[in-house]
C-alpha cells in the first residue's frame, strides 16, 4: 500500500495521526515536556523509547492520512472516544464492578449517533495501523466512515485486564503500553 496516499479519502497523506491519543497522554502524564526519570517509556515490540512530549514521533504514525481526514472528518469520532474515556475515568469503580458499559449511560439521549462515532474512532485507529504496516485497509472499513448506517466484518470487544491495573498500581515508573491508560487526574 502506498503510504503517501490518505487511506481514508485517497488524497495526499500530509498528516500524522497519534498512535496514542494526545488527550490520554495529557490525562495520564500532564502536558509535558517529560524529562529524565519521570519521562514515560513507550514499549512497542522489543523497542523501549522515552517520550519527551505529546507530539513525539514515537507515538505518531507516519503520514498516512490527510489533514482534512485527521481533523474535520474524524473529529466527531475523536470526541466520542474522549467522551467515553472521560466517563470511564469518572465511573471506573462502577465499570470494574459491573463488568459492562451501557452506552446510553455514557452518551445519554444521543447515544446511537455517538456510539456510531465511537465505533468509527476504533475503525480509524485500526485502519491507521493497517496502513502504516503497508496493508490495505478493507473497503468496508473505509466506506463506513462516511455512513450513518453500515455493516462491516470488524468486531470490537472491550475487556478488563486486571494485570494492567495491578501493574499500574505497583509500578514506580511511568510506563505506557499501547492500551487505554489507567485513569489518574
Amino acid at each position: 500500500m502506498n503510504t503517501n496516499i490518505c487511506w481514508m479519502c485517497g488524497y495526499d497523506a500530509n498528516s500524522s495521526e497519534h498512535r496514542l491519543k494526545k488527550s490520554d497522554i495529557v490525562r495520564f502524564y500532564g502536558r509535558g515536556p517529560y524529562k529524565g526519570d519521570r519521562a514515560p517509556i513507550h514499549f512497542r515490540g522489543d523497542q523501549r523509547t522515552k517520550i519527551q512530549g505529546t507530539d513525539s514521533r514515537t507515538i505518531k504514525y507516519k503520514k498516512i492520512i490527510c489533514q482534512t481526514c485527521n481533523t474535520t472528518t474524524s473529529q466527531p469520532f475523536d470526541l466520542a472516544y474522549e467522551h467515553l474515556i472521560s466517563w470511564l475515568c469518572k465511573n471506573e469503580t462502577r465499570v470494574l464492578h459491573r463488568r459492562f458499559i451501557n452506552f446510553a449511560d455514557v452518551f445519554s439521549a444521543d447515544f446511537e449517533a455517538e456510539q456510531r462515532n465511537l465505533y468509527k474512532y476504533f475503525a480509524k485507529s485500526f485502519g491507521c495501523r493497517l496502513a502504516e504496516a503497508g496493508q490495505a485497509v478493507p473497503a468496508d472499513i473505509v466506506e463506513l466512515l462516511n455512513k450513518d448506517q453500515f455493516q462491516t466484518a470488524l468486531r470490537i470487544t472491550f475487556s478488563v485486564n486486571r494485570r494492567y491495573i495491578e501493574m499500574a498500581s505497583l509500578s514506580s515508573q511511568r510506563i505506557y503500553w499501547e492500551r487505554w491508560p489507567y485513569c489518574h487526574d
